[in-house]
């Protein structure tokens, strides 16, 4: 049903629809961020549930935006996660950036072999 919507805004406006998603999600955002403040203000909701909520409401709007891609985008944020547990720290924040630099330069990469010269949003975006 989302997709068709986003079809359908998307030939309304005459604008590719991986940009229309884009906003709409933006849009949807907002929402969100009233539940999160009013409903489950934090003098009477825990610390977890508006962790959970949040964590839930994100990876939820990154999977309608990035459809597939949202699992590279995940695996990405653990590996980043796993080397600032394991990783000593007086060299972490080197680990670090060399993972994300691999990470984000290997997207890039990709979508240069895929989609040269096209726009498509993605998560190098």
């Amino acid at each position: 049903m989302f997709e068709v919507l986003i079809q359908y805004i998307s030939g309304v406006l005459d604008t590719p629809d991986d940009q229309v998603r884009c906003v709409v999600l933006l849009f949807m955002g907002y929402p969100l961020a009233l539940v999160l403040r009013h409903i489950l203000h934090p003098s009477w909701t825990s610390l977890h549930v508006r962790h959970l909520f949040s964590s839930l409401s994100g990876l939820t709007l990154a999977a309608l935006c990035y459809d597939w891609q949202v699992m590279v985008l995940v695996v990405g944020v653990a590996v980043g996660y796993i080397i600032l547990l394991a990783a000593p720290s007086n060299v972490v924040q080197r680990w670090s950036m060399g993972w994300v630099f691999v990470f984000m330069s290997s997207g890039h990469l990709y979508r240069t072999l895929t989609d040269y010269g096209g726009w498509h949003l993605d998560i190098t975006g």
